[in-house]
């Protein structure tokens, strides 16, 4: 409206037309007063939201961690299961060795028993050194090819 509009409004007119505005600014104060107090509940709901999503993020961070130790475990398992399969190779290897040994052994008992019957009784008496000789020189190199830092294991 124009000030010269409102210049021909009468008093009673001008009344009429504050107090619809006034009743016009109680009902948009209302609808403000309605909109803050969500805005506040709903800034409140956030807050509550926010706290729970920390708790949540800091209960992944630790599962996180977790898993990672888990991992690292997981991982020395796995390096002392493959030092455990190399010293088995190496167990593996003794046990072919001493079976050949026990082998010879026993063909060289054989030997000796075929031997005596025949009255090679002294003949055999030397090959018997030697064969122990032997069997203590194999040992002795299998253990010495054992020892730390030799690629073994």
């Amino acid at each position: 409206m124009t000030d010269k509009e409102l210049r021909r409004l009468n008093r009673r007119e001008l009344l009429q037309m504050l107090i619809v505005q006034c009743e016009e600014a109680e009902r948009l104060q209302k609808e403000a007063d309605v909109a803050n107090a969500r805005l506040k509940e709903l800034e409140e709901s956030y807050e509550r939201l926010k706290i729970k999503l920390n708790v949540k993020d800091e209960r992944l961070n630790q599962k996180d961690a977790k898993i990672m130790e888990l991992n690292g475990t997981i991982e020395k398992l796995q390096l002392a299961k493959v030092g455990e399969m190399k010293e088995n190779g190496s167990f593996a290897e003794a046990a072919l060795l001493l079976d050949g040994l026990f082998k010879a052994v026993q063909k060289n008992a054989e030997s000796r028993l075929a031997n005596a019957q025949n009255g090679m009784e002294p003949y055999l008496a030397g090959l018997q050194e030697d064969a122990e000789a032997n069997l203590v020189d194999l040992v002795e190199g299998f253990m010495l090819s054992d020892a730390p830092g030799d690629g073994h294991g």
